[in-house]
């Protein structure tokens, strides 16, 4: 389906694309391209960028090249990186655009929030998080976890546990059927490698804001929280350090690198001719973020551009309920597989 900002064009694309007469193409001066996101995990693989491509071609548009797909089920970027560079090959021989510049990241151009410190903030206002509804992602509730029980026997090599959260003072519900969202932790060693890679302590407290400049808001998305936090709770309630980083998280770090090889290789392993690079270096190992700034450890961004443009947020992880509400309104139930494993770096997952 298309996303909520791109209904509009699609019901306005497939409305053009009925009533398009063999005669009189509405496109038939128009070149295009399309690139579809998707995840083959999913019955409706890309259909809206198939939609888009099909629509353009019934009016009369003219392909500049095939339909281009994304699997985010493999590597979305990989597969985004192929094709651009097809596309970029097929503008440059249409004679539509001229060479551009590539231009490099600096610290100053690098989204970031405002990061005010913090030096006499009471104990009691310093890494608050208000319990929510519970109703939403937005509006999470603080639910207190009763039971964690193994459900295999002593002899198995596999672990899967059965968990119960108590939401009786939450104003959350649910059915047979419904998800629930679970926000995660980084652990504390993970916490302490992050904060000694940004060269901050651990306990030191600051508030997040959001920069003047409207564009540069709208870049860096909601604020983590408001604060004040100390770094530790920062990192470990906020901060993905455990997923691989993105082309454009490397993009951003470069800005930081003071050493020279250092910023080379980060903006060759972002760069199109560096998709096989960043393939072997990060895709194929599962290397984390974490694992990739101490590979440049001559990189250490500032605290508001880490959060704003270099760390992605931590997610929710959602869970199949296994609990009736009938016989359990005020619990819900999880069974989930407990997952240990050697990533290709060395790093227990």
């Amino acid at each position: 389906e298309p996303t909520d900002s791109a209904v509009d064009l699609h019901d306005h694309l497939v409305e053009e694309a009925d009533k398009a007469d063999a005669a009189d193409l509405p496109l038939k001066d128009v070149t295009y391209a399309v690139f579809g996101l998707g995840n083959r995990q999913y019955e409706h693989f890309c259909s809206m960028g198939k939609k888009v491509y099909s629509c353009m071609e019934e009016m009369g548009g003219r392909a500049l090249l095939p339909l281009g797909i994304g699997d985010d089920d493999d590597d979305i970027d990989r597969d985004f990186d192929q094709w651009s560079t097809k596309f970029f090959e097929a503008v440059k021989g249409a004679g539509i655009l001229e060479a551009g510049k590539t231009v490099d990241m600096t610290e100053a151009t690098v989204p970031s929030f405002v990061v005010q410190k913090v030096m006499d903030a009471a104990r009691n206002k310093v890494n608050v998080l208000a319990s929510g509804s519970g109703k939403s992602v937005h509006d999470p509730f603080m639910a207190p976890v009763t039971v964690v029980r193994e459900l295999h026997g002593a002899g198995s090599d596999r672990s899967c546990v059965h968990v119960e959260l108590d939401i009786s003072k939450s104003k959350a519900s649910y059915e047979a059927g419904d998800h629930i969202g679970v926000f995660p932790e980084n652990n504390s060693d993970v916490v302490r490698q992050a904060a000694a890679l940004l060269g901050k302590p651990l306990d030191f407290c600051f508030t997040f804001g959001m920069p003047a400049d409207v564009d540069i808001a709208e870049d860096l998305g909601d604020l983590p929280v408001k604060g004040p936090v100390t770094l530790e709770f920062a990192l470990m309630h906020f901060a993905d350090l455990l997923s691989s980083p993105s082309k454009a998280a490397l993009k951003m770090l470069s800005a930081f690198a003071t050493n020279a090889n250092e910023h080379d290789r980060l903006v060759k392993l972002c760069s199109l001719d560096g998709a096989s690079a960043y393939d072997e270096y990060v895709h194929v190992p599962k290397r984390s973020l974490l694992e990739v700034m101490s590979d440049f450890s001559s990189a250490k961004p500032s605290i508001g551009a880490f959060f704003g443009s270099i760390a992605p947020r931590l997610q929710p992880r959602y869970y199949s309920i296994s609990s009736s509400a009938k016989m359990h309104p005020k619990s819900v139930h999880i069974t989930c597989a407990v997952v240990k494993e050697t990533m290709p770096t060395g790093r227990i997952h």
